[in-house]
């Protein structure tokens, strides 16, 4: 009898706790389930393959000449002369495609009678970045206000409209190095502000050089 009783003991514990093992297996193999699918899932959203995704970010930089564009020239005393400007951006992406972010611009131009017309826009931008393989094909518009001075002529705030287009080649993960062609409409409405007779619209096309890095 007392062998019969340790026995009897075991076996009330296997019945006892074998359907909770149990259990906790099916727990745990559906919880290793979920886990893959929700991995799977993750990967797809994710294209390992893609260089841009939502959430990245880059800065740029840029250097550009300036041609002033005839006959829409502001200054009577002569003709303006090409120009430079440099560009510092910051930019995250919204999705895989899609960009926004800002501009700050330094440029400037010179007219035949050595006077400088300086100016400095900040241009809130929205990018789109169509890709095949590591060339990158950005399209931007940015719209913006400049401090424009003129032979010690201050004209704030200015407008800044500026649709640009690029080639860029995807040199490593994280740069990027390419050409960028742009266009700078910026008006100055002079009779509205009361600073002149008549208004000046300044026509401006860029073309330069641009580097881009990605974090």
């Amino acid at each position: 009898m007392k062998r019969i009783l340790p026995i009897l003991s075991l076996m009330a514990s296997i019945a006892f706790f074998s359907p909770l093992a149990l259990h906790a297996q099916d727990v745990y193999e559906d919880d290793q389930k979920l886990q893959e699918k929700h991995e799977k899932e993750r990967i797809v959203r994710y294209d390992s393959t893609a260089y841009n995704h939502e959430g990245d970010q880059f800065l740029k930089v840029g250097l550009d000449f300036s041609i002033p564009m005839r006959p829409l020239n502001p200054f009577d005393d002569g003709h303006m002369k090409i120009g430079g400007l440099g560009m510092l951006g910051y930019h995250v992406f919204i999705t895989p495609e899609i960009s926004a972010g800002a501009d700050v611009i330094f440029g400037f131009n010179t007219t035949i009678g050595d006077n400088i017309f300086n100016y400095i826009p900040i241009v809130i931008t929205a990018s789109y970045h169509p890709t095949l393989g590591k060339f990158e094909f950005p399209l931007t518009l940015g719209i913006g206000c400049a401090w424009e001075t003129y032979n010690n002529n201050t004209y704030w705030p200015g407008l800044l409209i500026r649709p640009e287009a690029g080639i860029h080649y995807r040199i490593a993960d994280s740069w990027s190095l390419g050409l960028d062609a742009s266009y700078n409409f910026m008006p100055q409405f002079c009779k509205f502000w009361g600073t002149g007779e008549k208004n000046i619209w300044m026509q401006f096309f860029n073309a330069g050089i641009t580097a881009r890095y990605f974090f």
